[in-house]
């Protein structure tokens, strides 16, 4: 969880929780962050975007790939640790 200020225009690492897996067909034309799978069938995204429209432009993807959205999480904005 990020205890400092977090401003639309600033980088930010970010995991990503949705039910299921990205199909490897979407994976060609677009760049996935790694993905770890876990056995409850989810599957978590952990990236770094430039700013919050990125992270909008993330979430909009997975909701046009009619992936449930289970959790997003800010790691830490610019420092490279979790806070």
């Amino acid at each position: 969880m990020v205890r400092e200020s977090l401003w639309l225009g600033q980088s930010a690492r970010y995991q990503i929780r949705v039910l299921g897996h990205v199909p490897a067909d979407r994976l060609t034309d677009w760049p996935w962050p790694p993905q770890t799978h876990y056995q409850d069938d989810t599957t978590l995204l952990t990236l770094e975007l430039p700013d919050q429209a990125a992270l909008f432009g993330i979430l909009r993807r997975i909701r046009d790939l009619g992936m449930p959205l289970m959790g997003v999480e800010c790691l830490d904005t610019t420092t490279g640790k979790q806070s």
